[in-house]
């Protein structure tokens, strides 16, 4: 089963997304900001960190950089109303545009 830190600060879209991957098999724990997630982070192991980029307290790039930080072999995906163009030190991360279907996220998880 794979693991999957979900930060998202929209209360909806967390919860939609966590239960449509919660369904097809995944392992899912919430963060509602950068900050929170960072300290789910370190308290545990995932397969994949998924964010949004626009977030109160700390932003899903800035996540993601010290994420990169802490161990450069994570997988990521970013999700974003407005993609942003990411630092080169994140080039490779997916970045999915809101709203996006739930298989687009899917095929990404499972290395299609």
């Amino acid at each position: 089963m794979k693991t999957i830190l979900l930060v998202e600060d929209d209360a909806a879209l967390r919860e939609c997304y966590e239960t449509s991957l919660t369904l097809r098999g995944y392992r899912v724990t919430v963060a509602r900001d950068g900050l929170e997630a960072l300290q789910l982070y370190v308290a545990d192991t995932f397969d994949f960190i998924l964010t949004d980029y626009q977030m109160p307290r700390w932003n899903g790039e800035e996540l993601l950089l010290d994420i990169r930080f802490l161990n450069p072999t994570q997988k990521m995906i970013l999700m974003s109303g407005d993609p942003p163009v990411l630092r080169a030190e994140l080039s490779g991360v997916p970045v999915l545009e809101k709203p996006f279907q739930i298989e687009e996220l899917v095929k990404i998880l499972e290395g299609e």
